[in-house]
């Protein structure tokens, strides 16, 4: 699922902030600006995972990766002969929903958690999270920071510090979206652009959902002509759509929902139509990953997977852009996590997120995962949806969730790209909705 408040190895992803949204070194919304540089693969070995003793602790994770978690505890048992405690799970909970569940009370929380890069900054906020190290401890040998550094790369240190403070292992860098299309209906060259897509779905009597309605994807065709969305180093959120490439973006977004929207262009991510005959079968969708159950609709031979299309603007095809996100291990801070309860979590974390743990994966759920060296795997190879979003970052059309939004970006996000499906926005008055939406983003609270 995504989380609207989700590529192996991908290194254009920026660092996240505090305060407002987060706590970030840089002000960079869509390229990989770390305060710590890349250093080579092979530099360190993995993290330390051993562990001897009988302390015990507890985990959340997502419902999806339950048996893999159970899993791993078996086979961390087998690593660590010596230890005779338990590793259990608490409850299952998503990994965006974390720093809402946390944040209700620290002390009932599990031990250590999966979690959604932009949860990381408001746990930290609200003191529930603990640090592992600093970033400045990615230039000593043998630190976890800067095996962290060498094994994921500066992207995803970032996407897990705050400030100086690192607080989580990162294991997965897959939050994001691209086109997924019916080949009978949108075909490879027409799947490349907006106007491509919606003129064969008006042809073919089907549809085309992208969503704008729902934030998460509402940015997209905002980030393809310029506009940004960055965290500066003092934790404060900025959007750049209040200008003149806002204006045209916007213009262009909402012509194009004026000729197509309503028939063929939905603001829908709904697929239960997709390779379903007749009129208004889904010809088209701008999703998360859902390739499996979309290839089964519609069979291998006609299903397409690529990197989000273009949109004219102006006399440009600009390519639109995803949110791109990392997930990760961390450590709750309370009073019930003694020295032994932190030392088990430590290592636990570093198995869990270990390269042989993130390549079984990759292969046993078709996750995304971000140590470097498997962006070369076989399995990853066969994935057209991880290599799709690679394909993106590689190409600067991706944009960090952690860094490029805030508690305050969804629902003026969202409100915005009403005014375009209800036709309200002209030439006259689009940059003052622009900047209303820009304001409600920016407001600390």
């Amino acid at each position: 699922m995504i989380n609207k408040k989700i590529a192996v190895g991908i290194l254009a992803l920026a660092s996240m902030g505090l305060a407002a949204c987060g706590g970030s070194t840089t002000s960079n919304g869509s390229g990989d600006s770390g305060s710590a540089g890349e250093i080579a693969y092979d530099s360190e070995s993995e993290m330390d995972y051993s562990y001897t003793g009988a302390e015990s602790i507890s985990y959340w994770c997502p419902t999806t990766d339950t048996a893999f978690m159970e899993a791993q505890v078996a086979a961390f048992k087998a690593a660590n002969k010596g230890f005779t405690g338990t590793i259990s799970l608490l409850a299952s909970v998503g990994e965006g929903d974390v720093k809402t569940e946390l944040l209700k009370d620290p002390e009932a929380a599990a031990d250590v958690m999966c979690i959604a890069d932009d949860n990381i900054s408001p746990a930290v906020t609200g003191r529930a999270l603990t640090a592992i190290g600093k970033t400045t401890d990615s230039t000593t040998k043998g630190s976890v920071i800067r095996k962290i550094l060498a094994h994921q790369g500066s992207a995803a240190l970032s996407a897990v510090s705050v400030g100086t403070n690192v607080y989580g292992y990162p294991y997965r860098n897959d939050n994001g979206y691209c086109l997924i299309y019916d080949k009978r209906i949108v075909s490879d060259a027409a799947a490349a652009s907006m106007e491509g897509i919606l003129a064969a779905c008006k042809t073919g009597n089907a549809t085309f959902n992208y969503d704008l309605g729902t934030a998460w994807y509402g940015a997209s065709y905002l980030w393809a002509n310029g506009c940004t969305t960055s965290t500066d180093t003092d934790g404060k959120f900025h959007a750049s759509f209040a200008n003149d490439n806002g204006v045209a973006a916007a213009l262009a977004a909402q012509a194009l929902y004026t000729t197509y929207g309503g028939t063929n262009w939905l603001f829908s991510t709904d697929t239960t139509k997709f390779g379903v005959e007749g009129t208004g079968r889904v010809g088209a969708v701008v999703l998360w990953n859902n390739y499996d159950a979309l290839k089964t609709a519609v069979g291998e031979a006609n299903i397409g997977v690529a990197a989000l299309p273009t949109i004219k603007i102006g006399d440009s095809n600009k390519a639109l852009k995803s949110f791109m996100g990392f997930k990760a291990m961390s450590i709750r801070k309370a009073e019930a996590l003694t020295a032994e309860k932190l030392k088990l979590s430590e290592a636990f974390c570093s198995f869990v997120t270990s390269k042989d743990s993130q390549k079984t994966r990759l292969t046993t759920l078709s996750q995304g995962v971000s140590d470097k060296s498997l962006a070369s795997d076989a399995a990853f190879n066969a994935l057209p949806f991880l290599k799709a979003l690679t394909s993106m970052a590689a190409a600067g059309n991706t944009v960090s969730q952690a860094n490029g939004a805030c508690g305050n970006f969804w629902d003026p996000m969202a409100t915005f790209n009403g005014y375009i499906k209800a036709g309200t926005l002209t030439k006259d008055n689009v940059l003052g909705y622009l900047q209303t939406m820009v304001t409600a983003m920016e407001k600390v609270d």
